[in-house]
């Protein structure tokens, strides 16, 4: 086996097994996660990517400063193959809200699982969700983005903590996505008081799903797997080729996962230039 990648966020620890996937294995210590996953999943900040995930077959492993002890073989976690998940500021400073909402809202409305949370930018959308229990679920959520269209960042995310389907809820992924946008309009606006509020985001969508966990910490703190960094990188450069190239591979993250991660994301902005952007023509049904 070969280690192609590995995430800057892995903290040491003894890791014990999580769950187990075609392509990945998810390990915990405490409260943080590792992924050992195969190339076909993308490099991120508690990711080990490595050339033959079939065999990885341990129960355990450790992770001591830049040694990775497994099944009695150590691997050297090499300095050049750590994966950077931070974005560059002076790639931020080139994103423009408009350019975020404007790119986005199509793509992923157009693109979208049909069971993911775009329905918040398409009620045509809301016409998959069919059993008592789908219909119960866009109720719900949609009052949540109520709060948030309000201003209620917090109240939104206390709403729909938990909620939806999969092994991360549809909630879960949509507040993870809420908070990688406040980290980067912290960036872009330079308010300071999102600090704070991505901190309370957090605390109110607190979690026994260690996946979900991790995934909001991560995005709290400004820390990206790789096609999100990819998506940031290309809205900044405004490059359609590979702005459609990386919200592809976003949409392919799980059933609905990168799908719903993205509707958090894209409403983020969307609230924050709501005034602006809502007094623009749209053929979308933006409520």
């Amino acid at each position: 086996m070969r280690i192609l990648s590995f995430g800057d966020c892995i903290i040491s620890g003894e890791y014990c097994l999580h769950s187990k996937f075609t392509n990945g294995v998810n390990y915990s210590f405490n409260n943080s996660l590792l992924s050992v996953v195969s190339k076909k999943i993308e490099s991120g900040p508690i990711n080990i990517v490595v050339d033959d995930i079939v065999q990885f077959l341990e129960d355990e492993v450790v992770i001591k400063g830049q040694r990775l002890l497994c099944n009695g073989f150590v691997y050297n976690l090499e300095d050049n193959l750590e994966y950077n998940s931070e974005i560059n500021r002076n790639v931020i400073a080139d994103l423009k809200i408009e350019t975020v909402i404007d790119m986005l809202l199509p793509l992923l409305v157009g693109r979208a699982p049909v069971l993911s949370l775009a329905f918040v930018f398409d009620e045509n959308r809301k016409k998959y969700f069919r059993s008592s229990f789908e219909r119960y679920f866009i109720d719900k959520f949609s009052a949540g983005i109520e709060k948030l269209r309000e201003g209620k960042a917090v109240e939104c995310a206390e709403m729909i903590n938990g909620l939806g389907f999969g092994l991360t809820p549809s909630g879960d992924d949509f507040i993870a996505g809420m908070l990688y946008a406040l980290y980067l309009l912290q960036e872009i606006t330079g308010k300071e008081n999102l600090v704070s509020l991505r901190k309370n985001i957090c605390k109110a969508a607190e979690t026994v799903n260690i996946i979900s966990l991790n995934a909001m910490k991560m995005a709290a703190n400004g820390r990206f797997g790789e096609n999100f960094k990819s998506m940031v990188s290309a809205l900044a450069q405004n490059n359609e080729i590979k702005i459609c190239e990386a919200v592809h591979n976003i949409l392919n993250m799980g059933a609905t996962s990168g799908a719903d991660m993205l509707t958090g994301f894209l409403q983020t902005f969307i609230t924050e230039n709501r005034f602006n952007y809502w007094n623009a023509p749209h053929h979308i049904i933006l409520r």
